[in-house]
């Protein structure tokens, strides 16, 4: 009997290290590759939305799995159209699309950027004009300005608002360097999204001393393997919102001395990666709500949307929220039909990464990513068994609590980050919801809340 139990013992270990012998053989590329696919066989009909939504399509755009004339954008461009119309009309004021959360409109616009959408005029509505609301923009704290500058910046939009974001975000810098949405200690992922909104304002004297600060805080509190914890847990997405940082900024996140300890960011975030699922986990070890190693839906596109703009610095392109280089869209495209092809499902992957890990020369290298798309891919009035692929996937990833109601779930992401946590029910406040704010700090008192 010990024979035996020391045999099953030796047979465990050896599969735990082929698992992680064939994580390490994931490279990069190949990840986000297998990713993308997979996000676009999950997501068929991307909607207006946190999960399945922007964040998917930012993805699938700036990682170059679909052109941005193909059906796929367009279907959900008239999605949108749909959308927009229902929800401003709702809020009846003037183009915003949530009373407290302008991050609804900001994420938007960032995705018809990515998109070559115009931003300013969807269904007859402007979008980018109530970001001018500065009291509006930090209804949510930092949130706001950050994701304000992001999408202003995303197409160089016209806006009267920029130097206010500036000077919030700058005002806003705590003493150790970084940024939070509260508090006086450093959150990685506030500190790198505030990176990201001001690397365009780099000229600013002002501005690049804190982006030095920014970085010496980020790499202080880089985890000895690389990572990044936030919220009590050590997660993915701390470590993907530190690489878009340093890709838009110039700066290697695998080779600069800063964000390399005993392994880099990108090596840690790889650490995530599920190949067998073709996406990424939020955490390693069971937390909050999450089960450890399990792939879950906003980690999977934070991972993406890093890696792509990690490819993309490394092909010497402009940085995942720079879509300068991105076509506008006009009347004469008309998607895959009319010249656009869309990726072949048995093409091989192309542009790998360069074998001495530095950024090129400048001059525009291929597409980030060759991954060929699904087979077949639903569009609004795709079959039950495609829309329900979303759904399900939304109810996978929703807080563990009293409910498995999805929307009620999301209701509960009132500062827009994607995470359920104690400043939601700060702004749930603000909106004058107290019952609401109630509920939200009982499931977070409680543990039922997934928080980072």
């Amino acid at each position: 009997m010990k024979r035996r139990i020391i045999q099953l013992c030796s047979i465990i270990m050896a599969a735990a290290m082929l698992i992680s012998i064939a994580a390490a053989d994931s490279s990069p590329q190949t990840a986000l590759d297998e990713s993308l696919r997979q996000l676009a066989a999950d997501v068929p009909s991307p909607e207006f939305g946190t999960t399945a939504g922007e964040w998917t399509v930012l993805c699938l755009a700036r990682g170059a799995y679909y052109g941005t004339d193909s059906k796929y954008f367009s279907d959900y461009y008239s999605r949108i159209e749909k959308t927009v119309a229902e929800t401003a009309a709702s809020v009846n004021q003037d183009g915003k699309l949530h009373k407290v959360k302008s991050t609804e409109n900001s994420r938007l616009i960032i995705a018809l950027s990515s998109i070559g959408r115009n931003a300013e005029n969807v269904a007859g509505i402007n979008l980018v004009a109530p970001l001018d609301d500065f009291k509006w923009l930090t209804k949510q704290g930092l949130n706001g300005p950050v994701f304000a500058l992001i999408a202003l910046d995303s197409a160089g939009y016209d806006s009267q608002v920029r130097q206010q974001c500036v000077d919030y975000i700058l005002s806003s810098q705590l003493s150790d360097g970084g940024w939070a949405l509260s508090g006086s200690v450093a959150d990685p992922d506030m500190t790198s999204m505030a990176l990201q909104a001001l690397v365009t304002y780099r000229s600013n004297p002002a501005v690049e001393s804190a982006a030095e600060r920014g970085f010496s805080c980020l790499s202080s509190i880089q985890q000895e393997n690389g990572g990044y914890s936030s919220w009590g847990s050590i997660n993915s997405e701390s470590i993907a919102q530190v690489i878009v940082a340093c890709t838009a900024w110039g700066i290697d996140p695998n080779t600069d001395s800063r964000f390399v300890k005993n392994a880099s960011a990108i090596d840690a975030l790889m650490e995530y990666y599920v190949k067998d699922s073709r996406g990424f986990a939020h955490v390693l070890e069971s937390t909050g709500g999450y089960s450890g190693g399990e792939v879950n839906c906003i980690a999977t596109d934070q991972a993406c949307y890093a890696l792509v703009s990690y490819v993309r610095f490394l092909n010497g392109q402009t940085s995942l929220y720079d879509m300068s280089d991105v076509s506008r869209y006009t009347e004469k495209n008309t998607g895959a039909e009319n010249g656009t092809p869309e990726k072949n499902p048995d093409s091989p992957v192309s542009s790998p990464k360069p074998e001495n890990n530095t950024a090129p020369d400048k001059a525009e290298s291929p597409a980030a990513s060759e991954a060929p798309k699904p087979s077949a891919a639903a569009d609004e009035s795709g079959s039950k068994k495609d829309k329900e692929s979303v759904t399900a996937k939304k109810k996978k990833n929703a807080p563990k609590g009293k409910t498995a109601d999805t929307d009620k779930a999301a209701n509960y992401d009132v500062n827009g980050d994607g995470v359920i946590n104690a400043q939601d029910a700060v702004n749930s406040m603000t909106d004058g919801d107290a019952a609401f704010a109630e509920e939200i700090l009982m499931w977070f008192v409680n543990g039922s809340v997934a928080q980072k």
